[in-house]
């Protein structure tokens, strides 16, 4: 894989001056002509002048029957020398230049001849306005069209008026002013002239020529208007216009000139207007464009996510304008702008769809925002790619981590199957799926279950107490790290030992007592005595000896009692099966006995002696 900084174009070596700003329009304005005096007083005092006054310059443009000299305007020419009668005064090469904004509006003729100057002074005007931008005209008279120009003189002028000059500005498809005058095929170049002159000035042409030979001699072909298409546009004035190669030529002219090597020249085309064309002398700047294919442009790109978080199988799906070329080859640049990091692909570092050449498909990426830029070869070495259309700013959306958390809860009582452990995931795609093993076998799957996003589940069927290992993965199987998690139970089962008694003081009596010790299971215990008639007996509360809890019941009568026990889990247990409940429940039974009932035998010893004698004895 090929990585470098940045794509490079190959330059083209051009003709004429496009690098800088556009100027600004100049015009420049010739005089060449003659005076002749026509008034012999003898004197042989004159003034001739003339001046070019801007459009309002001090709106004097029909000064008033009085005397005075327009103050405004630029002097083409002030000669007070005395003039012979009849003599002409020859002038040549009268000239002015000025910019096209402010271009001038006429022309002020003044003077005077004789000994008495305000007899002879006159003033006129010639519009030279509605004369531009081009005019190649002969003025013997003013406006006011009466004879002379100025006082007393025969005056005969030509005038040449025109733009200086027309200089050509390339702009590449990036609007930026370059020095490589390429014509790509299907992209848009900007030309821009000299500005500020008429509409009527820039009339756009083009020919063909051949490759400058090694003398320096070149073919040009005939100049041919720009034709009128809507893929070319100009601006207000046409001082500008943008095309591509096949807004001009058809798509078999424009390959020909590629293979043939010709070039397609440009300029602004001399005016039709009226005049003597071959007189006019503006410099008409000529470009020489290199036609160019256009590399495809990037119609849209649609990112597709990695499959997990960092897996590093991002994708961009590129969609071009146009299939690509028979044995066309193909290059991406591809900078990922959140890191800097720019590479170059070709070739089979991404693919492109057999059965629609439109479509390609870079693969292998992370996520994180991009610029693309693309190009190729084809034929005759690099096409076009610049301008916006060959390049495209998209990013890969970042894949939520898979993450999860477990909690275990333990097992009830001891040695039970009730205990849980719950699963809470988040991130990835879709539901999950999550495996439990035994710690220290991962080969056999104990419990499996499918779960929804941030929905805290529990496996089925309850766990034993034990160490476990969780494994997940979601819908893509993005699997991240398993986590190890025990299932606690309580220290021991419930236990009821030490159970004793205390026989009734005699027989019959009810004040017997029976005590019994009660140590395992969970928290505080439940304690229930109950006699042979299943009538339910109060016991003492619970106390603590040596360390271990004690249940006492008291005012006992001779017969069989039964104690049960539950410790503070019991009620939890869930489902309620012998094997869970076991550990958390104990009972026992005793009978309590009593002393034997106490029997007399009675004997007479001696009788009584007589009536009313009480000498009797009785012997127990």
């Amino acid at each position: 894989m090929k990585r470098i900084v940045l794509f490079f174009i190959v330059g083209i070596l051009f003709i004429g001056k496009s690098l800088g700003q556009v100027d600004n329009g100049y015009y420049s304005i010739r005089l060449d002509g003659y005076v002749t005096s026509t008034y012999d007083d003898g004197c042989g005092l004159g003034c001739q002048r003339i001046k070019l006054i801007p459009n309002g310059g001090d709106r004097l443009l029909w000064p008033p029957d009085g005397l005075g000299l327009i103050d405004a305007g630029d002097i083409l020419l002030d000669d007070s020398r005395v003039m012979s009668y009849s003599a002409p005064y020859s002038y040549t090469d009268i000239k002015a230049r000025f910019p096209a904004k402010s271009a001038y509006s006429h022309l002020y003729f003044y003077g005077w001849r004789g000994c008495n100057k305000t007899a002879t002074e006159r003033h006129v005007f010639y519009s030279i306005w509605n004369k531009y931008p081009y005019a190649n005209v002969r003025i013997t008279e003013g406006d006011k069209e009466d004879g002379y120009l100025i006082s007393d003189h025969t005056c005969d002028f030509r005038m040449l008026l025109q733009p200086e000059a027309l200089n050509l500005f390339y702009f590449d498809s990036n609007g930026k002013n370059t020095n490589g005058q390429l014509l790509p095929s299907a992209d848009k170049i900007t030309l821009k002239a000299t500005k500020d002159f008429p509409e009527v000035v820039y009339k756009w042409v083009y020919s063909i020529v051949d490759v400058t030979y090694q003398d320096g001699s070149s073919t040009v072909f005939a100049w041919t208007s720009f034709p009128s298409r809507d893929g070319i546009t100009y601006n207000a004035d046409k001082s500008e216009v943008s095309f591509s190669g096949l807004d001009i030529l058809s798509s078999e002219d424009f390959s020909d000139l590629i293979k043939e090597k010709k070039k397609l020249l440009v300029k602004i085309g001399p005016s039709d207007l009226p005049g003597s064309i071959g007189t006019f002398s503006t410099h008409y700047e000529m470009l020489h464009l290199t036609p160019m294919y256009s590399a495809p442009h990037i119609v849209s790109v649609t990112p597709i996510q990695e499959r997990c978080n960092g897996s590093l199988d991002g994708q961009l799906d590129i969609t071009l304008d146009r299939d690509l070329y028979p044995g066309e080859k193909f290059y991406l640049s591809i900078m990922n702008s959140d890191t800097g990091y720019m590479e170059i692909r070709e070739g089979d570092e991404f693919s492109v769809d057999p059965t629609n050449k439109k479509n390609v498909i870079l693969y292998g990426l992370s996520a994180g925002s991009y610029d693309i830029g693309l190009k190729t070869t084809y034929l005759y070495g690099d096409t076009y790619n610049e301008g916006e259309e060959h390049f495209y700013s998209t990013s890969i959306p970042e894949r939520d981590k898979v993450t999860f958390t477990i909690k275990s809860d333990p097992v009830h009582c001891y040695d039970g199957s009730d205990g849980n452990i719950r699963v809470t995931a988040h991130g990835g795609v879709g539901k999950y799926n999550v495996d439990l093993f035994k710690k220290g076998n991962l080969s056999v799957v104990i419990r499996q279950m499918t779960i929804d996003e941030n929905t805290t589940t529990a496996f089925p069927d309850g766990l034993k107490a034990g160490d476990y290992v969780v494994q997940l993965a979601d819908t893509n199987y993005c699997n991240v790290p398993e986590q190890a998690v025990t299932v606690g139970q309580p220290a021991a089962p419930l236990k009821l030992y030490n159970f004793q008694y205390q026989e009734p003081s005699g027989n019959g009596r009810s004040d017997g007592e029976a005590w019994i010790s009660i140590t395992g299971g969970t928290g505080d215990y439940t304690v229930e005595w109950k006699n042979a008639n299943n009538t339910g007996l109060t016991p003492e509360p619970l106390v603590t000896v040596d360390g271990v809890k004690q249940s006492r019941l008291k005012g006992l009568k001779k017969g069989e009692y039964y104690v049960y026990v539950n410790d503070q889990n019991y009620e939890f247990v869930d489902p309620k099966t012998l094997e869970n409940e076991c550990g958390c429940i104990a009972a026992d039974t005793i009978f309590i006995d009593e002393p034997p009932g106490l029997s007399v035998d009675i004997s007479e010893r001696h009788y009584i002696t007589g009536n009313g004698d009480n000498d009797g004895v009785l012997v127990a």
